[in-house]
């Protein structure tokens, strides 16, 4: 619950670049897909938890669907989206 006029929700979740990002986005997404899943399980003898980190990656809609399924709940009182910050 967020205080009516004074409540700020920030949410760090991680994505996929989309093919926008040219060659580094593609590199960003084998780097997701494979080299974290196989480093992170060598490191913590727990490889099942990296692949399900990479499914949830791979499966989280992208900043902008993410924005617009906000936006499209019908949630009393009002609220305002700040512009969508890419961090990749």
């Amino acid at each position: 619950l967020l205080k009516p006029d004074r409540g700020i929700l920030g949410i760090l979740e991680f994505s996929e670049p989309d093919d926008s990002h040219g060659v580094l986005g593609m590199m960003a997404r084998g780097f997701i897909r494979y080299i974290v899943p196989l480093v992170g399980g060598i490191l913590s003898g727990a490889p099942q938890e990296y692949l399900h980190l990479q499914n949830s990656i791979q499966d989280f809609p992208s900043p902008e669907d993410f924005r617009t399924l906000l936006e499209s709940l019908n949630c009393p009182g009002h609220f305002q989206m700040e512009p969508v910050t890419h961090l990749n």
